[in-house]
């Protein structure tokens, strides 16, 4: 399968999985945040749910940032660095971006940032 049909079909399966109730999130004293690791009530974020090997998923939490940040990256198995970070980055602010979601789904303002996010990597 080449990296765009893969792209694709992870923004599909993102589409059809998540909800506003079971993104990843954990509540803490400052807030939510969204973690890779899985929770009572999901399976982690986006990019934490394509990682088999949940104690990498508990090293990246320690290490709260993003994807491109170096020492996470080195972390990701080379079938998702293959993704791409930049293609990565986009998918976690689809699933972090709470506007994107809904208890039922995808959002109207979710479905403009799933048609940038194809659009920016040419996945139409």
């Amino acid at each position: 399968m080449t990296i765009e049909k893969r792209r694709l079909a992870l923004i599909e399966e993102t589409i059809t999985h998540y909800t506003l109730k079971n993104r990843g999130e954990i509540k803490t004293s400052i807030g939510s945040k969204c973690i890779y690791s899985p929770t009572p009530t999901s399976e982690g974020c986006a990019i934490g749910r394509l990682i088999a090997d949940k104690e990498v998923c508990k090293a990246m939490d320690v290490l709260a940032g993003c994807v491109n940040d170096p020492k996470l990256e080195s972390l990701l198995p080379t079938e998702i660095k293959e993704l791409g970070v930049d293609f990565l980055l986009a998918l976690q602010r689809l699933h972090d971006g709470e506007d994107n979601w809904s208890d039922n789904g995808l959002t109207l303002s979710g479905i403009s940032t799933v048609n940038s996010i194809k659009n920016q990597f040419s996945l139409n």
